[in-house]
């Protein structure tokens, strides 16, 4: 998690959000981390997959506590490719203040079907309807108005949990606290992708900077080094260096 602080300091912090480990040596590790750099938080929790809506719940105590002036959060996950200098010029630049107060902007999902198998199966003792009921986010990349942050950490600690981080903090949350606007990023001229080939696509047909799209979930490591890799080498994008899409 980074929080930028605003004017006059213009400083970053960083910081590690973890659970609690059973393993002595990482535990020994984590403590001199804390100890050389002061960057971790850590939560009162095992540190494992379905815990994530716990560690996301602590992040949000964290902000509202510590990055109280953020003036905007983004949420991503780290296998998603950012082109910042297309987001602030040619979406969050051109956003009215309405759409930037009590707002997520995502790829928004609704009445998703409950998962009843695989990685995110859903037993019906915990959610009994075959669908949710409500909106929300996928949660690869989300933009969160920060005047939603408190109010998010307050309604999720005081909430049942449920372990499926997206559904939890992006929709579940958000119904509780009411009036929350979801902002579809991912219509017919999408912005934000979850498959990477519709980037790739993209470019082919208008050219890198013709293409409207600026964030997009890579599917593997060097689809990813390679986008982060043509912001600082734009040549790369026009040498055909990385393989086209069939």
């Amino acid at each position: 998690m980074v929080c930028l602080i605003s004017p006059p300091m213009f400083k970053n912090i960083v910081v590690f959000l973890i659970g609690s480990v059973l393993n002595a040596s990482l535990e020994i590790m984590l403590e001199k981390e804390n100890r050389d750099y002061g960057d971790t938080v850590v939560g009162s929790f095992l540190d494992t997959y379905h815990n994530l809506t716990l560690k996301a719940v602590m992040g949000y105590r964290w902000l509202s506590s510590r990055c109280r002036d953020v003036q905007l959060l983004i949420k991503m996950d780290d296998d998603v490719f950012f082109d910042v200098r297309k987001f602030f010029t040619r979406y969050w630049k051109r956003v009215g203040n309405d759409r930037k107060q009590k707002a997520l902007h995502c790829l928004v999902w609704s009445r998703a079907a409950v998962g009843r198998a695989g990685k995110w199966k859903v037993e019906k003792d915990i959610f009994a309807d075959s669908s949710y009921n409500f909106p929300y986010c996928s949660g690869f990349f989300v933009v969160i108005s920060p005047d939603l942050i408190e109010s998010i950490y307050i309604h999720g600690r005081n909430m049942d949990f449920f372990w499926i981080d997206d559904v939890f903090l992006y929709g579940m949350v958000p119904a509780s606290i009411g009036g929350v606007h979801f902002i579809q990023l991912a219509s017919q001229k999408g912005m934000l992708v979850e498959n990477y080939d519709d980037l790739l696509w993209c470019r082919e047909r208008y050219s890198h900077e013709k293409c409207s799209i600026w964030a997009a979930l890579t599917s593997k490591d060097s689809d990813f080094d390679f986008e982060y890799s043509a912001l600082l080498t734009p040549d790369l994008l026009r040498t055909g260096k990385h393989i086209p899409i069939k």
